[in-house]
């Protein structure tokens, strides 16, 4: 795994108890659980290609804590739906382990991440843990900037009012005025 990477895929098992773990309920208990839940919202038990539970895995720093870890979860939670059950720190591969709850509570169906969700979460897991972006690959300035806009709607404006204390030239201010305002215009939908 890249150093800048997460991983997402279908879970088997409890995640391994390590010193820097946590666990509201078994795996086992969460697939019954959800078995249960698919069969009385759509009158079927799940099939067996089904994925009820989802493991994320993401790098994480030698000073990375379980409270940064269990915001991660609580991100992933309020925007993806997807709720952490099981959470542990591999300190030895430098590795955050979440097990996700991957059916939707009101329908039965199973979730899933689209990519731009993926970058987004991916995004929020490198600048929440403090890993710099590697060079390769698709920037993700756009996704860093919509997660700074989700959570706080006038970033733009502390940034404008920053920059206005700034001794700048006429068009470098202008230039970084104009990039702030297309910046959140796009965290806004109105451009892309």
């Amino acid at each position: 795994m890249e150093k800048t990477m997460i991983e997402i895929h279908k879970a088997t098992a409890d995640l391994r108890n390590t010193s820097e773990y946590w666990s509201s309920v078994s795996y086992d208990e969460k697939c019954k659980y959800l078995s249960g839940l698919i069969a009385e919202r759509k009158g079927h038990r799940p099939g067996p290609l089904q994925i009820l539970v989802k493991e994320l895995t993401f790098p994480v720093l030698a000073g990375t804590g379980m409270n940064t870890v269990r915001k991660i979860a609580e991100y992933i939670g309020k925007n993806l739906g997807m709720d952490c059950f099981q959470m542990s720190i591999d300190r030895n591969r430098c590795l955050a382990h979440l097990l996700l709850d991957n059916i939707d509570h009101g329908h039965g169906y199973s979730l899933s991440f689209n990519s731009c969700q993926i970058k987004s979460l991916q995004a929020y897991v490198l600048r929440t843990v403090g890993i710099e972006e590697s060079g390769g690959g698709e920037s993700l300035s756009r996704y860093y900037l919509n997660n700074e806009f989700r959570e706080d709607r006038h970033v733009f404006d502390l940034v404008r009012r920053e920059v206005a204390k700034k001794h700048l030239s006429a068009k470098a201010r202008a230039v970084v005025m104009d990039s702030l305002d297309y910046a959140e215009l796009m965290c806004r939908g109105l451009c892309k």
